[in-house]
Order: C-alpha cells, then structure tokens, then sequence
C-alpha cells in the first residue's frame, strides 16, 4: 500500500487547524472564552508546522524543515502554557516559545550544515519530552479541585512523556521522524498517529475540564449565600439529609451553634440597609475566623445563621461560642463617620449518636438562643444534650 507521506502531513495540518476552530468556536459559548483562545494557540501552532513540512522545499536550504520542527515544539510549549493557565498559574511564554526558537538557530546553524541528524534528533525530542513532562507535572497541582478528567489527561501526558523518552534512548535506530536516521515511510505514520492520537485525547479532555469546572462552581454557588459566601439554606438540607441518612455505626459528635444579631432591626433603621449588610459580611467572617475549616458556617435567612461543628463536645463548643461572640463584640464597623458595635445572641446544642439528627440538635440550638434573648442578650445559651449517657455524664461532671 502506497501513502503520500505530504497527503498525510496535509490531513495533519487540516486536523489541526480544525481542532483550533473548535477551541475558539467553544470559547464564544463559554465564560472561560480567554482560556478557550489560550487552547487554540498550541493547534494553530502544530497546524503552521505541518504546513510547513507538507513541502520542505518551500524554503531553501530546507530551512522549512527546520523551521516546521520549531513551530511543533513550540506547539508542544504552547501546551504547557494552556495546563499552566487552567490551574490559575502565570504564563511563561517566553519559555514555551523561546526553546523552541533556540532549538532553530542551533539546528540551522549546527545540526543542519553539519549533518548532525541523530543529534538533532536526541535534542528535539528531548524539548518534546520536557514539555509532555511538564503538563503531566502541572496536572498534579490543584489536587483539591477534583475535576474527573484531570487524572485521564495527566495519564495521557505521562503516556506521550515516556513515548518521548522512548524516542531519545532509540534515536540513533529510529527512521525520521521518530529518530535520526534516514525518513522510512512508516515511521512518519507512526509519528503521525501517535501525534493525532494526542492531539484528539488532549483537546476532548480539555473542553471536558472546562465544562466539568464551570458544573462545578454553578453547584457550589447554588450552595452559597452570594453576601457573604456562608452556605445557604439549601446546603444545610442536603449535609442533614447526608447526616440522617449515614450507615456509620460509629459514634458521631455534632455541637450545633445557632446565633443571629441583636436588635440588627434598630441598626438597619439608624445606619441603613448597606452598613446593615456589611455588619452580617463582619459576623460571618468573624465566624470563619474563629471556627476551623471542617465547620460550616449557614446563613439561614436575614440575620440568622447557624454552625456545624462535627467532633466538638457541648464544652468545647462553648468556649468557640464564647470566643466568637467576644471578637464580634470587639469588632466595629464604620458608618457616617461613626463606630457602630454590633452584638450578637448564641445558644447550642450538643450530641453523640451514630446518627446525627441535625434539625432536632437545630431545635434545641435554638431554644437555648431564646434563653440568651431573655438573659439580656449579647451572650451564649446552652441546653442538655439530646443523647444522654457520655455527653450527660460529661455535663454533670463540668
């Protein structure tokens, strides 16, 4: 069977091209269109080189050989760049770009006029095992954003990074353009599948992160409180449906801690509905300070809001409702040219079952809010535990 090795180079370039269109297509569609620009820079950089390499005799001297070549590194640096910017990391363009451009000047100058073709060789695909190297290493980052298409595209960055490697140690064997020997046809083909293999891998799974990423900020900001990025109402419904329904037999310690503002209705009349706002944004940051990262903190409408500290006993509890009720005390904020002191009323609730029962806990939090109110507020009411037995034990014992 005879294959046109330009005709396959040309399909290359076409493919290449087309995915480019894709990329800047779905980007008009998409809040991440500036990213989606970014993706296109690699496809439209391996489609130049293609072109390039369709006809090595455009340029003299072969320099479009050695400058197609480029343009694929450069492709390959371009890469870098969009993993780089999808993990919030700064560009380094002048890398991606100035390799490959080194690589040129050292082909056209050394390599080329010297014959130096398996040296030439070990050198391109040692960039394009550097740069495989590096997506599949920036790919480990932001391991905290479980997106499920970040593990296949950093397995298919390992797979082309050890395909590369595999091409310097043969280089002296390999035809071009795996190697440095003589061009065989079925070399080429086999460059060339591989090269559409990933090109079609890394552009799928790409658009799918994009998508997986923007599903996943729309259903966290369906789970927040756009003031003051506290959890909302809905959020609470579905940790106490996950809560309830939990098969664990283990025992589970849940305290939690109801509070809203004193008189936020007087500070609203007096200060306006702004400072007003920024006084609940103060008591939710002051919350997030005091509590850890596993506790949650709710705004459940208005000025009341309510905390989830899993594995914190009635005592412990107390002393955060404590704390947090002191530094919101402590804390003013500024309107009119005047300091207003905002207080606020806690009460909370403590139990141990191996089913947490999260709206009765919510119950008697916030009966023991009502104890603070007619304590004089501007101060933490507590309530016996729903379990008795350890947490009963505990109180008496305190």
């Amino acid at each position: 069977m005879y294959i046109n090795v330009p005709t396959l180079l040309g399909y290359t370039a076409i493919l290449l091209c087309l995915v480019s269109i894709i990329m800047l297509f779905a980007g008009a569609f998409s809040e991440s269109r500036r990213w989606f620009m970014t993706c296109s820079l690699p496809f439209l950089m391996g489609f130049i080189g293609c072109a390039l390499l369709v006809n090595d005799k455009v340029l003299p001297n072969r320099a479009a050989l050695h400058l197609g070549t480029a343009f694929l590194l450069a492709a390959f640096g371009c890469g870098w760049q969009v993993v780089r910017s999808f993990n919030g990391r700064s560009s380094v363009l002048g890398w991606a770009i100035g390799i490959p451009a080194a690589w040129l000047v050292v082909s056209l100058v050394i390599f080329g006029p010297w014959r130096m073709a398996v040296e030439g060789a070990i050198t391109r695909t040692l960039i394009f095992t550097l740069f495989n190297g590096l997506c599949a290493w920036e790919m480990t980052r932001s391991r905290a954003e479980s997106l499920p298409s970040r593990p296949l595209l950093w397995g298919t960055f390992v797979f082309f990074t050890g395909f590369s490697a595999l091409r310097v140690v043969l280089s002296n064997y390999l035809p071009m353009p795996l190697g440095g020997r003589p061009t065989e046809v079925w070399a080429v083909v086999a460059y060339n599948l591989a090269s559409v293999t990933q090109v079609l891998l890394v552009s799928a799974l790409l658009i799918a992160l994009s998508r997986e990423r923007t599903a996943m900020r729309n259903q966290t900001l369906s789970l927040k409180d756009p003031l003051t990025g506290a959890f909302n109402r809905r959020a609470f419904d579905e940790l106490a449906q996950d809560l309830d329904g939990s098969s664990s037999t283990a025992p589970v310690m849940v305290t939690v801690i109801a509070f809203d503002l004193d008189h936020f209705k007087q500070v609203n009349d007096r200060f306006g509905h702004d400072t007003g706002d920024k006084i609940i944004q103060a008591a939710v940051a002051t919350a997030h300070k005091v509590f850890r990262s596993t506790d949650r903190v709710f705004r459940m409408g208005g000025e009341e809001f309510l905390c989830v500290l899993p594995g914190t006993a009635l005592e412990q509890g107390h002393w955060l409702a404590e704390r947090l009720r002191r530094a919101f005390e402590q804390a003013g904020m500024e309107a009119g040219g005047h300091t207003v002191r905002a207080t606020m009323s806690l009460g909370l609730a403590s139990d141990i079952t191996s089913r947490a029962r999260l709206q009765d806990l919510v119950n008697q939090a916030d009966l023991a809010l009502y104890d603070a109110k007619r304590a004089g507020r501007n101060c933490v009411g507590g309530t016996v535990p729903l379990a008795f037995g350890a947490v009963q034990a505990e109180t008496t014992a305190s």
